[in-house]
C-alpha cells in the first residue's frame, strides 16, 4: 500500500513476501534513510554510518568501523580492563551482602555499563566536566521523536515543537565533548610514540588523521 506522509511518500510492507521483497530482492533500492532534521544536526549533514546515503562513502565508513572498532583484536585488547571492572563490582556487591546492605543491581550495573563504555572510548573514567550519558539520551530521544517539519517542511522555521532548539543545543553540547576529547589528546600525543602506543580507542583513531596531516605539511 502507498501513501503520503506530508510531502514524504510512503510504502506499507505489511506481508513477509513483500518484506523481502524489500530487505532482500531490493535492498540496497531502499537501504538508505529519509533526510530528517535530526540527521542534519545530529549526524553532521547525515554523514556516518547510521543516517548517510548506501553508496561508496559508506561502505567505506562501514570498513573503517569494522577494522578499526568492531574487530576481534580491538574488542579483546579490553578484555583486560572489562575483567577488572567486573571484579570491581563483585567486590562491592560482597562487601555489600557482608554489611546486610539493600542493593539497587540494576543501577549497580548500569553504572558498570557506564564505566567501561567511557573507558574503552574516552580512555579513562566518567567525565565531570560534561554529562555524556544524559547527552546521548538526549540525542537517542530526538532521533525517534516524531517531527512534523520531516512531513510538512512549511513550518519548519516556527519550531512549533520546539525540536530546532534541542536539537541545536544537543548538537552543539556534542561538538564540545569531541573538541575538548580531540583537543587534549592531541596535546598529550608525541608523534614519534603513536604506532607504539597500546592506547585508548580515541588516540588510535586520531593517530590516523594527525600523521595523514604532518606528511602532508612535510
Amino acid at each position: 500500500m502507498s501513501l503520503r506522509l506530508g510531502f514524504v511518500p510512503t510504502i506499507v510492507v505489511s506481508s513477509p513476501k513483500a518484506a523481502e521483497m524489500f530487505l532482500k530482492t531490493h535492498n540496497t533500492v531502499f537501504a538508505s534513510r529519509p533526510k530528517s532534521q535530526g540527521s542534519q544536526y545530529l549526524a553532521y549533514g547525515t554523514k556516518g554510518l547510521a543516517f548517510t546515503e548506501y553508496g561508496p562513502y559508506w561502505r567505506n565508513v562501514r570498513k573503517f568501523c569494522v577494522q578499526e572498532l568492531l574487530s576481534a583484536v580491538k574488542i579483546d585488547s579490553f578484555a583486560g580492563m572489562r575483567r577488572e571492572e567486573m571484579g570491581r563490582l563483585v567486590e562491592e556487591m560482597k562487601e555489600a551482602a557482608e554489611r546486610r546492605e539493600v542493593v539497587d543491581v540494576s543501577e549497580r550495573v548500569e553504572s558498570l555499563l557506564e564505566d567501561m563504555t567511557y573507558k574503552m572510548i574516552l580512555g579513562q573514567s566518567k567525565d565531570d566536566r560534561f554529562d555524556l550519558k544524559g547527552i546521548i539520551k538526549e540525542a537517542v530521544t530526538l532521533t525517534g521523536v516524531f517531527n512534523i517539519a520531516d512531513y510538512v517542511p512549511f513550518p519548519r522555521a516556527l519550531d512549533l515543537q520546539g525540536l530546532g532548539r534541542r536539537f541545536k543545543a544537543t548538537s552543539k553540547a556534542i561538538d564540545e565533548i569531541l573538541e575538548t576529547i580531540i583537543d587534549e589528546h592531541q596535546d598529550d600525543l608525541d608523534m614519534r610514540e603513536i604506532f607504539r602506543l597500546t592506547a585508548p580507542r580515541a588516540q588510535h583513531l586520531l593517530a590516523i588523521p594527525i600523521y595523514r596531516a604532518n606528511m602532508v605539511e612535510k
